[in-house]
């Protein structure tokens, strides 16, 4: 704990500037929700001013370094998806925030795949490439998506919780009606839908889908994240990319092989995908 305060104490100005308007505007998002009395929404503040301290753990705990700007993205992107999104109902107000979480999501995870295999293996004599870093990087972003996307169904069938976000369509194409996979036709011009239940009758006006596109949608944000990063480091943008990959801290992994020296960091870094 010790350590870990210090390493709070020896951050850039800039970082300790947005720590504390994120935790400032936590604690006015906390005051909300006991207003609205609203408990979910008062554990959800709790959760995000330990999560707020993210990058201070990851490095302790993973023996790592973060960029300032990864460092304060990472704290924006938290505050974003928890208060703003889920508390402020942003979500919902803006149809572009969720996507933009995800394709947020994706950026940052594919930073931390490239830098995967110094994590796991520190000691390790086996580098990959430039090219297998990028395999690395999309394949362990695009695994995170898609366990997030399970999570929110499992949600869904085991709790009877709806986490995703329904939307009403007014056109769809289908094979049901045709009887053959290989053809299928455009229903278009959809004006309304009747629920028929025990309870009563529910119009809804349209189509509604109860997840499949919110699901689909999400993925494809992520993927653009992910594809942003990656072209930046299949396009040799190295001074672009670095900021955002994770490197071996040395004073707490010492035993870091030469490819991760700080002797020469533009050639040896792990956020080196130019080589």
């Amino acid at each position: 704990m010790r350590n870990l305060l210090s390493k709070v104490k020896r951050e850039s100005r800039g970082v300790l500037a947005a720590f504390a308007a994120l935790e400032l505007g936590t604690a006015g998002t906390l005051i909300f929700s006991i207003v609205k009395r609203n408990r979910m929404f008062v554990f959800l503040c709790f959760v995000q001013a330990f999560l707020l301290a993210a990058p201070a753990i990851m490095e302790k705990l993973l023996s790592v370094q973060l960029s300032n700007p990864l460092k304060i993205i990472l704290m924006c992107w938290i505050f974003g998806c928890i208060a703003l999104g889920t508390i402020y109902d942003f979500y919902y107000k803006f149809d572009f925030w969720d996507l933009a979480m995800h394709g947020t999501s994706g950026f940052l995870l594919t930073g931390l795949g490239f830098s995967l295999s110094e994590m796991l293996e520190p000691r390790s004599d086996y580098r990959p490439g430039r090219f297998g870093r990028i395999v690395c990087a999309f394949c362990f972003s695009m695994a995170i998506a898609s366990m997030w996307e399970l999570l929110e169904y499992g949600i869904f069938r085991i709790f009877g919780r709806d986490v995703q976000h329904d939307e009403v369509l007014h056109n769809f194409v289908t094979s049901f009606f045709t009887g053959q996979d290989a053809v299928s036709n455009l229903i278009d011009g959809i004006t309304g839908m009747t629920i028929y239940t025990k309870s009563g009758v529910i119009n809804v006006d349209g189509y509604l889908d109860i997840g499949f596109y919110d699901t689909m949608d999400d993925i494809f944000a992520h993927f653009v994240g992910t594809a942003l990063l990656l072209l930046l480091a299949v396009f040799k943008k190295g001074k672009y990319v670095k900021a955002f990959i994770p490197s071996a801290d040395f004073d707490a992994s010492p035993a870091i092989i030469p490819c991760c020296s700080t002797s020469d960091p533009d050639k040896n870094s792990p956020a080196n995908i130019d080589r």
